[in-house]
């Protein structure tokens, strides 16, 4: 006589804390890449806000060494006769001779 066929017994697993774990899982794995990016973006960040001072600071530069040079224009002007003289006339002066005219 041959074996009456038994029912196959399978070992009962719970797809409940396989779902569970892989909805835990997958946000999980996003905020821990995401709080990885924004850590490592922090120096880019940085090296940002050092370029934007340093452009600010050699613009300041730039303006200040045209203003030293045209200072320094001045000054060679003003070491010349003529250059003197029309000094001297900004400030309200006249030669010997010459009448001052003051137009109201």
């Amino acid at each position: 006589m041959a074996n009456p066929t038994r029912p196959r017994m399978t070992h009962a697993r719970s797809r409940a804390p396989r779902g569970l774990l892989s909805l835990l899982w997958i946000p999980l794995t996003c905020l821990a890449f995401t709080w990885v990016g924004m850590r490592a973006s922090g120096a880019y960040f940085a090296a940002r806000d050092m370029r934007l001072a340093n452009d600010a600071i050699e613009i300041r530069y730039l303006t200040l060494q045209q203003q030293n040079q045209r200072i320094e224009r001045e000054v060679k002007a003003f070491q010349t006769p003529a250059g003197i003289v029309r000094a001297a006339r900004r400030l309200g002066w006249v030669k010997q001779g010459e009448v001052h005219l003051r137009v109201p």
